[in-house]
């Protein structure tokens, strides 16, 4: 067996050799991607999908046979870059209930949104109960994060005042950390 990466964890490995016999029942996919688009604006494409391994009747009173989606739902924000939603599609391709597609326009409530502190409770809000669809609504997490992870070099070259707003938004950027210290010196409050 060969070792972890060096600072990866071996926790996974460890249950796997000592755990009971599995079997797949179920299998969520999520996809982010992001596109710069030559208007100046972004857009974050989420995708999900959610399979099983055997037939299903659904509450909707549809038949799934196994492998055939049971979910499969996009929702595409379009962002400028300060993280604003300017627009907002949604597709829901595959779905078990008659009429969950029916809830997709509620999702232009986040037209005007801004992503960034906060946004997970703002979504929350908006969406909660028989306001929203429990999916689609999922989505916004990782596709919060895709935007970063894709727009923060064009954001941070264009604006780098603005770069130190990472500060405090996790572990590895706490004001008293090496990244902070090298980045953002101004912010950095040592290591107490």
């Amino acid at each position: 067996m060969t070792a972890p990466p060096r600072g990866a964890s071996d926790t996974m490995s460890a249950e796997h050799t000592t755990s009971p016999a599995r079997e797949l029942i179920h299998s969520r996919q999520v996809h982010c991607r992001a596109y710069r688009r030559d208007d100046g604006l972004w857009d974050i494409e989420g995708e999900m999908i959610d399979t099983k391994t055997h037939d299903i009747h659904t509450y909707g009173n549809k038949d799934v046979k196994a492998g055939e989606p049971v979910h499969h739902m996009r929702l595409i924000l379009s962002l400028d870059e300060k993280l604003v939603i300017r627009a907002v599609r949604t597709e829901s391709l595959h779905f078990p209930g008659g009429d969950c597609h029916q809830i997709q326009p509620a999702y232009q409530k986040l037209v005007g949104v801004s992503i960034g502190p906060g946004f997970t409770r703002v979504v929350k809000d908006l969406f909660r109960g028989v306001g929203g669809c429990t999916h689609l609504s999922e989505l916004t997490g990782p596709m919060a994060t895709t935007a970063y992870q894709a727009m923060w070099d064009f954001i941070e070259a264009r604006h780098p005042e603005g770069s130190s707003g990472i500060v405090n938004t996790c572990f590895s950027f706490r004001s008293g950390g090496e990244s902070v210290r090298i980045h953002w010196p101004e912010k950095y409050t040592g290591q107490g």
